[in-house]
């Protein structure tokens, strides 16, 4: 029986993150590496801006990381639930490359 991958690895306005199981998100700055953020965790992806809600969970991405390439990222921060905007080039930021392996490091 073969384990299942630990973190999630994605690059969103090319900033790379690490999220592991439990959906804690730790952002990769420079030549250095936060720590995992108990109170950013991460709810899941959208593949539309009007949507209310993420359609694709944490654990499906875990499943299928390819499936959250081009999508928007959803978080609950310190208590507030947030869908990742603003503009990058002109353009809604969505997640461009994204992969799952038992490192942590980017």
């Amino acid at each position: 029986m073969t384990s299942k991958p630990a973190y999630l690895h994605f690059l969103h306005r090319d900033q790379y993150y690490v999220v592991n199981r439990k959906g804690e998100i730790r952002r990769h700055i420079g030549d250095s590496q936060s720590e995992f953020y108990k109170d950013w965790i991460l709810i899941g992806f959208s593949t539309h801006h009007w949507r209310n809600s993420p359609d694709i969970s944490l654990e499906e991405a875990f499943k299928k990381p390819a499936s959250i390439v081009g999508t928007l990222v959803w978080d609950k921060d310190h208590g507030t639930f947030r869908v990742w905007g603003g503009r990058y080039a002109g353009k809604v930021p969505r997640v461009r490359a994204a992969w799952v392996n038992d490192d942590p490091k980017v």
